[in-house]
C-alpha cells in the first residue's frame, strides 16, 4: 500500500485532484481510503471535507490550548498510524490524506496556533510521515480567481509557506495546477505511480 498526503492552499484544486486520484488509481490497489487531516482515532471531529469560507477566521489560541491541539494531533497520528493506517497498507490500500498535521507549519494562522514555528516543527517531527507528499501549487492570481476568502497578500504568504514546506519534507513533489484539471491529475497520478515503481525497484535490489 501507499500513504499520500495532499497539501496546498485553498483554491489550488486539492478536492478535484484527490477525487481523481481515488478514481484513476483504484485499479492499482485493493482499496482506496480517504482521511481528512489525521486518522481521527481520538476526538473524531470533522472527518469529511467541507467548504471553508473563512480559513483565517480562527481566533489565535493561547499557549496552553495550542499545546493541547498539537498534542492531540501527534497522539492521534501515532496511534492512528499503528491501529488504522498500517493495517490498510498491509492490505495493499492507497490511503489519501486531504491535508495532514504538517499543514500547520505552512499555514499556522488557519489553526490559530500561538506557539513558534520551530517548536511546532519539532513536535510534528514525532508524527509518522506519508510515503509521498503532493504539494499542489499555482500562481497567486490563479488561486485568487478560484477562491477569494483571503487577501492576495495572505494568499502569497500561505503559498510561500507550502513551497518552503515542500523543500523540507522528504519525498515531496510539487504539482503545478495552473495548467488545468487533466494536466494536474496526470502529474499527480504519475507521481504516485513513480513512487510505487521506485519502491519496487529498491526492494528488488535488497
Amino acid at each position: 500500500g501507499l500513504v499520500v498526503g495532499v497539501l496546498g492552499p485553498d483554491g489550488v484544486g486539492k478536492s478535484t485532484v484527490i477525487d481523481a486520484l481515488q478514481r484513476e488509481l483504484q485499479p492499482a490497489f485493493r482499496r482506496v481510503a480517504y482521511r481528512h487531516l489525521r486518522p481521527r482515532l481520538l476526538r473524531r471531529g470533522q472527518a469529511a471535507r467541507s467548504e471553508v469560507t473563512n480559513p483565517h477566521g480562527t481566533a489565535k489560541r493561547g499557549w496552553a490550548v495550542s499545546l493541547a491541539k498539537l498534542g492531540l494531533f501527534v497522539a492521534d497520528a501515532v496511534l492512528g498510524d499503528w491501529l488504522a493506517i498500517r493495517p490498510l497498507k498491509i492490505q495493499s490500500s492507497l490511503v489519501i490524506f486531504d491535508r495532514y498535521p504538517h499543514d500547520m507549519l505552512a499555514d499556522p494562522r488557519r489553526y490559530g496556533l500561538s506557539t513558534p514555528r520551530w517548536f511546532n516543527a519539532a513536535v510534528l517531527g514525532l508524527v509518522p510521515k506519508p510515503d509521498l507528499w503532493l504539494i499542489l501549487d499555482a500562481p497567486v492570481a490563479v488561486i485568487m480567481a478560484r477562491k477569494q476568502e483571503i487577501t492576495a497578500e495572505s494568499c502569497a504568504t500561505v503559498r510561500a509557506g507550502y513551497l518552503a514546506l515542500a523543500e523540507a519534507l522528504p519525498n515531496a513533489r510539487i504539482i503545478d495546477t495552473a495548467g488545468g484539471i487533466e494536466d494536474s491529475v496526470g502529474r499527480a497520478c504519475d507521481a504516485v505511480l513513480s513512487a510505487l515503481a521506485s519502491r519496487a525497484a529498491r526492494r528488488a535490489h535488497t
